[in-house]
């Protein structure tokens, strides 16, 4: 299986040396584009900049393991489940299937490091928001360690990342993890203390404020209009 593998990353290699700098490259799946990105390495390649990589199945394994962090399209499961469902209840019923065939729509793109450029000039504050935007989803950041991290005093921070976004580290950290919280909640297989322990909440409940502090309404109800209420 190793040998297979770097087979398939010589392959890679090949063919992404025919594309043109700047391109953007959308994967059959994630376990590929994880390859790609391998690959991308080796050839000295620059990710998001000279090549963006998009995956499909949104897989954990590969997407947050991946350097930069892949991103990827979720696979639409339940989608196509409840239209098989529909198909096969219109054959027993023998009723005529109004199209031989259906297209099913897949959900948002789940935007990480592999497709997210950031066209800062500030490096100070380009490398601030690439550090929240990998580790704000798992882990509640704290603004004094990005200060940290950037060699910046806590308020030229502030001040200098509200200059090139328009808002606050706080705010972005938030912003992060509201989105990264929604994507789970799409999930009916997860939890309420399986997203909280994911996203190191202190608590079902504190992540249940979070939510609805940010949005105006419970994570419950979010379930509920996006037709995953468990």
């Amino acid at each position: 299986m190793t040998h297979t593998w770097r087979e398939v990353e010589s392959e890679v290699i090949a063919f992404l040396e025919t594309l043109p700098v700047p391109c953007g490259l959308f994967v059959a799946d994630d376990s590929l584009a994880a390859v790609v990105l391998r690959a991308a390495e080796r050839l000295g390649r620059r990710v998001p900049e000279e090549l963006m990589v998009m995956g499909f199945g949104d897989d954990p394994l590969y997407c947050f393991a991946s350097s930069p962090t892949l991103s990827s399209i979720p696979y639409p499961a339940r989608a196509m489940g409840e239209a098989a469902a529909v198909l096969l209840q219109r054959q027993l019923d023998a009723k005529p299937l109004k199209s031989p065939r259906w297209q099913i729509a897949v959900p948002a793109v789940v935007a990480r490091e592999s497709s997210d450029t950031l066209a800062f000039t500030d490096p100070d504050i380009r490398q601030v928001v690439r550090h929240i935007r990998l580790h704000a989803p798992h882990d509640s950041l704290r603004v004094a360690e990005l200060a940290t991290l950037s060699g910046l005093s806590l308020t030229t921070l502030k001040v200098r990342f509200k200059e090139v976004l328009g808002h606050g580290p706080k705010q972005e950290i938030q912003r992060i993890r509201l989105q990264h919280l929604r994507h789970l909640l799409s999930n009916p297989a997860l939890s309420y203390q399986d997203i909280s322990s994911r996203m190191k909440f202190g608590s079902p409940a504190e992540m249940k404020r979070f939510f609805a502090k940010e949005t105006g309404e419970s994570p419950r109800e979010f379930r509920t209009r996006q037709g995953a209420c468990h």
